[in-house]
Parts: structure tokens; C-alpha cells; sequence
């Protein structure tokens, strides 16, 4: 999914009613800049974040819902022996939900050893 930010910016901005020099204003630019915002299908996070504050609307949403996560991956490799020897291999993408969502993973494994 492509996001296009400045139309996003511009309907969110039509909806509050805010004018758009006071808008301009608000995020210290010139009126002129805002129509050079709305046809930016990027901008920086750091004048994205003002414009969030000021509109009261999380820009950064619409990029973390468009993200397709995937699940954490397990792999078991039980050696032949009769010992109860697994290996296990994590993979991982950094969020603390999938190390928790492992951790439950890997004790179920453990206890149907």
C-alpha cells in the first residue's frame, strides 16, 4: 500500500477546519509551503511530527498499519539419539511482542518434551 502523506495531510487539515496560513503558522512555514507539502508523497518524521501535534492526528499510523508483519519463525531439529537434545533457531524482527510470543512458543515445546 502507497501512502501518499501530503494528501493525507491535506484532508485531515480540510476536516479540522483549520485555515491553511494559520496552519502555516502553526508549523512555521510560509501558506506557499503548504501546497509544496501537500503534493509530497514523503517528508521528514521530524516536520511530520509537528504537523501530527498541530492537526492532533498520528501521521505515523498510516505507515506502522500498513506494515505486514511477519510471524517468528521456529525451527526444531531433533538430533537422532534419546536423549531430549533440541536445537532451535529464533528469528526475530526487534518487537518485544514477538520475543514474548516466542517465549511462549519454545515453553510449549519444552513441556511436550
Amino acid at each position: 500500500m502507497n501512502i501518499h502523506v501530503g494528501r493525507e495531510i491535506e484532508k485531515v487539515l480540510r476536516d479540522s477546519g483549520l485555515k491553511k496560513a494559520e496552519f502555516a503558522r502553526r508549523i512555521n512555514t510560509s501558506p506557499r509551503n503548504v501546497y509544496s507539502i501537500f503534493k509530497r508523497e514523503e517528508i521528514k518524521t521530524d516536520l511530520l511530527k509537528i504537523i501530527s501535534e498541530v492537526l492532533n492526528y498520528n501521521f505515523f499510523s498510516l505507515y506502522v498499519n500498513s506494515i505486514k508483519y511477519k510471524e517468528p519463525s521456529i525451527l526444531i531439529r531433533k538430533p537422532n539419539s534419546t536423549r531430549s537434545k533440541v536445537m532451535i533457531t529464533l528469528e526475530l524482527d526487534g518487537r518485544p511482542e514477538t520475543l514474548e510470543q516466542s517465549i511462549r512458543q519454545l515453553k510449549k515445546i519444552n513441556n511436550a518434551l
